[in-house]
């Protein structure tokens, strides 16, 4: 029964802001590659919407890319923070563990096949990609969208 009740505290340290670090897939890589398990936040422009996702694992480089299995990564939305009861909380579904994060030297963030993707951003625009592929529920009524900070922060587990 206690290993049932434990309760679990985190710590979060920051490894990179875009405004701070730059937008670029090669930033991301050198601040957030072989961190484990990651929280990805992203402020989508003119909203008060934030989304993001978790990594439970590592991000790491890869030249032609490599898929990610996990059966415990998830994306978010919590809308402008104002009322968590309208959060949307996407787990990845069960047919595509082996396909939950997608590694990639030119890319940043990416969950599943698109469902939420950060490309390289080595010009002006900070456009990313949500589509509902590979997890269980849409977190975005558009696409496309663009984002005007984005941060990603190592997940610690202080262990009781």
């Amino acid at each position: 029964m206690k290993r049932l009740c434990r309760k679990e505290s985190y710590n979060f340290r920051l490894l990179l802001r875009g405004t701070r670090d730059g937008f670029t897939s090669q930033k991301f890589h050198e601040l957030c590659d072989y961190k484990g398990a990651t929280i990805v936040l992203m402020k989508v422009a003119n909203t008060k919407q934030i989304v993001g996702g978790y990594n439970p694992v590592v991000w790491q480089s890869g030249f032609f890319g490599k898929w990610i299995k996990t059966s415990n990564s998830f994306i978010f939305n919590f809308g402008d923070g104002t009322d968590l009861n309208q959060a949307i909380l996407s787990r990845i579904h069960q047919d595509h563990y082996s396909m939950a994060l997608f590694c990639a030297d030119v890319r940043g963030p990416s969950f599943g096949c698109n469902d939420l993707w950060m490309p390289n951003f080595s010009n002006l625009s900070l456009r990313c990609t949500s589509r509902h592929t590979y997890y269980e529920n849409k977190i975005l009524d558009t696409t496309k969208f663009d984002v005007e900070e984005y941060e990603v922060f190592q997940v610690i587990n202080n262990k009781n």
